[in-house]
C-alpha cells in the first residue's frame, strides 16, 4: 500500500474508521477481496506523523483504546463523532504515534 498523506483544513475531519479490511465484510465486493487477496494481504500498522502544531482541536481519537476504565479495550461506540471515550491524542509537531 502507497504511503498517505492528509492535511485537514479548519472544520475538516475524517470519519471514524478500521485501518485494515476485513473480508468477511466485503463478501459480495471481490474487486475488494482481490486487492486484499482474500485477507492474506492486509495493512500492517498505521503510523501517524505530525508535521506541524496547531493552536487547538486536531486531536486522533481512538475510542475503543484501553484506559483506566476500559483496561481491555472499550466498548464499541454508539457513535464515532464523540470523542470522549477511549483516548485522544494532541497533534504536536514531529510527534509520532
Amino acid at each position: 500500500e502507497y504511503i498517505q498523506v492528509l492535511r485537514y483544513n479548519y472544520m475538516e475531519h475524517y470519519s471514524a474508521h478500521h485501518d485494515f479490511f476485513d473480508p468477511d465484510a466485503y463478501a459480495t465486493n471481490r474487486e475488494m477481496l482481490e486487492s486484499v487477496e482474500y485477507g492474506a494481504k492486509n495493512r500492517l500498522a498505521t503510523v501517524f506523523f505530525y508535521l506541524n502544531n496547531v493552536s487547538k482541536g486536531g486531536e486522533t481519537n481512538f475510542p475503543r483504546a484501553a484506559t483506566t476504565k476500559h483496561p481491555n479495550g472499550g466498548p464499541v461506540p454508539w457513535d464515532y463523532f464523540d470523542c470522549s471515550t477511549g483516548v485522544s491524542v494532541f497533534p504536536a509537531e514531529g510527534k509520532v504515534i
